[in-house]
C-alpha cells in the first residue's frame, strides 16, 4: 500500500486525545492493514486467518475430532430452538465432524521433548492429569464469522490455560461465508453435547459441567452466549437419543460464561459504532458491494447482502443480535471484557439486561481501547491486554472452584488508560441506549443495507446486460 493510501484512511478516523504516540502508531497501523486497497478477497483473508501459531514445548496441544451423531434428533432440537426464540427463515445444515484443539500447560517435571502437537488418546489422558485446577474452558474463537481456527488462536487459549492452570477445549466450527449462519452455531452446540456426552470411543470422558466456563470474544462471544440460549430455550424439551446417550433436558448450563468484546449487535450500528470511532479499528467495509474483490467463495452466487446469513433480515434474530434478547433470567454467571470501542453498547445492553434479571454479571471497560486488544498486534504487550487475560482467568476459576465469591448485584469498573487505575462504575448510565433504541436501529440498518444491496446490484446487472 502507498504511503498516501494510508494516510488517506488513518485520516478517516478521529485522532485520540487519550493515547500515546506508540498506541495511535500500532493502532493506525492496524487500520491501514484491515482497510488496505485494492482489498484482498474473502479468501485471501480466511486462509490467512487460518494459519497455526506455533506453541513451545511449554505447552500440550492435542487435536481431536467429533463424529457427526447417527441420530438426527439434537439437530432438530437445535433448529427448533432457533424457531422457538424467533422466527426466521435459514438453511437446515446436517451435523457435520468437528474438530478439537486441547490445550494446556506443562506442570510434569523432567518432561523433555519438542512440543509437538499431539493426536493420541494418551496424550488427552496427560494433558488431563497435568492440570492444577478443574476448569475446562469451552472457547469458541472469533473472526466475523468467517475467519480464524482453534490453531490461529493458541496465543490466547495458551494464555488462558496457562493463567488458570486448567485445560482449554477449542472448537473448529464451520465458516460462513461457504457455511452460513448457523452452522457455526450448530456445530457449538453439539460440541458442547459431546463433552458432557462423549461419542463411543471418544479420546475425552463425560466432563462435568459445573466445570466448565463458556469463552469467546467478538463472534465468538455471539456464539458462546448463542448456546447458552440454545440451552435456556430447550428446557422443556423431550428427551433425544445423542450417540447412543439418552439426553434429558435440560442440558445442564456451565459454570460460567465469558465475553471479551462481544458482538452483541451485529450490524454496527448502535450509537458507539460512531461514537467510539476514535478509540477503534473499523470503518464501513461494504463485503456486499458488486465491486468487491471476487473470488470462489464471494460474493456467493446468487448474490446475498449478508456474508454472515442467507438473509440480512434474520439480524432481528436474538441470536445473531444478543442486544435483543428479552430474558437472561437463571444464567450462570457472566463477564464481559470491553474496551471503549464500537461494539460497546451492543455488549452492554446484554449485560444490563442479565443484571436487571437477577444473573451474577461482571463487567471490566478500558479507556479508550479498542476492539479485541488483547488480541491485536503490538497491543497484545500493552499493561491493559495483561490485565484484562488475568481477569478474564481469574473469573472462569472463580466460576469453577470458588463460585460463592462472585458478586450477587452487578460488579462494574473502568481502567484508566494512562495511569492504569481501576474504579468502580455505574453498570448503567443516562448514556446508554435503550433496548426499544437498539431494536429501532438494527430495523432501520436492515433496511438501509437492503436498499443499498439492491440498489447496488441493480445497478451491476444493468451494465452487464447491456455489455
Amino acid at each position: 500500500m502507498a504511503e498516501d493510501e494510508g494516510q488517506q484512511i488513518i485520516a478517516q478516523f478521529p485522532r485520540s486525545k487519550v493515547w500515546d504516540e506508540t498506541t495511535q502508531q500500532i493502532v493506525d497501523t492496524i487500520r491501514t492493514v484491515i482497510h488496505q486497497q485494492p482489498a484482498p478477497t474473502i479468501s485471501q483473508i480466511q486462509k490467512d486467518s487460518l494459519k497455526s501459531r506455533p506453541l513451545g514445548s511449554a505447552f500440550h496441544v492435542v487435536q481431536d475430532s467429533l463424529p457427526a451423531p447417527p441420530e438426527d434428533e439434537a439437530r432438530r432440537v437445535f433448529f427448533q430452538a432457533i424457531q422457538d426464540l424467533g422466527r426466521i427463515e435459514h438453511p437446515h445444515f446436517p451435523a457435520a465432524n468437528i474438530g478439537l484443539e486441547w490445550v494446556s500447560k506443562r506442570q510434569l517435571k523432567g518432561w523433555e521433548g519438542t512440543g509437538t502437537i499431539s493426536k493420541a488418546r494418551d496424550a488427552l489422558d496427560t494433558l488431563s492429569v497435568d492440570v492444577t485446577s478443574k476448569t475446562t474452558i469451552f472457547h469458541i474463537h472469533g473472526g466475523g464469522m468467517f475467519q480464524g481456527s482453534p490453531a490461529s488462536y493458541r496465543a490466547t487459549t495458551s494464555k488462558l490455560a496457562t493463567l488458570t492452570g486448567g485445560r482449554v477445549v477449542s472448537v473448529d466450527y464451520r465458516l460462513c461465508p461457504q457455511h452460513p449462519f448457523p452452522a457455526g452455531l450448530l456445530d457449538v452446540f453439539m460440541t458442547y453435547l459431546s463433552l458432557l456426552y462423549p461419542p463411543p470411543n471418544s479420546a475425552h470422558t463425560a466432563l462435568d459441567p459445573s466445570a466448565i466456563v463458556f469463552a469467546g470474544d467478538s463472534s465468538g462471544a455471539l456464539f458462546a452466549f448463542g448456546l447458552l440460549q440454545i440451552l435456556r430455550t430447550t428446557r422443556s424439551y423431550e428427551p433425544i437419543a445423542f450417540h447412543s446417550h439418552r439426553v434429558s433436558f435440560p442440558i445442564p448450563q456451565p459454570a460460567g460464561i465469558t465475553g471479551l468484546s462481544l458482538a452483541g449487535e451485529s450490524l454496527q450500528c448502535a450509537p458507539s459504532y460512531d461514537t467510539n470511532r476514535i478509540n477503534d479499528l473499523f470503518l464501513n467495509v461494504r463485503w456486499s458491494c458488486p465491486d468487491y474483490p471476487r473470488c470462489g467463495l464471494w460474493p456467493s452466487e446468487p448474490p446475498r447482502a449478508s456474508i454472515m446469513g442467507a438473509d440480512v433480515a434474520n439480524f432481528t434474530h436474538p441470536l445473531l443480535s444478543l442486544c435483543l434478547t428479552p430474558s437472561w433470567e437463571g444464567c450462570p454467571p457472566m463477564w464481559f471484557g470491553s474496551g471503549q470501542e464500537q461494539f460497546f453498547d451492543g455488549a452492554k445492553a446484554v449485560a444490563r439486561r442479565a443484571a436487571q434479571q437477577g444473573v451474577s454479571v461482571s463487567w471490566l471497560e478500558f479507556e479508550a481501547m479498542p476492539h479485541c486488544f488483547s488480541m491485536m498486534p503490538g497491543l497484545n504487550r500493552s499493561p491493559q491486554s495483561s490485565l484484562i487475560v488475568e481477569r478474564w482467568a481469574a473469573f472462569c476459576v472463580c466460576c469453577v472452584e470458588k463460585p460463592a465469591s462472585l458478586p450477587v448485584s452487578p460488579h462494574a469498573s473502568r481502567v484508566g488508560f494512562r495511569d492504569m487505575v481501576e474504579e468502580k462504575i455505574p453498570l448503567e448510565t443516562l448514556d446508554d441506549p435503550s433496548f426499544e433504541e437498539l431494536e429501532y436501529r438494527i430495523k432501520a440498518r436492515i433496511a438501509e443495507i437492503l436498499r443499498e444491496f439492491e440498489r447496488d446490484w441493480g445497478r451491476k446487472t444493468t451494465v452487464m446486460a447491456k455489455l
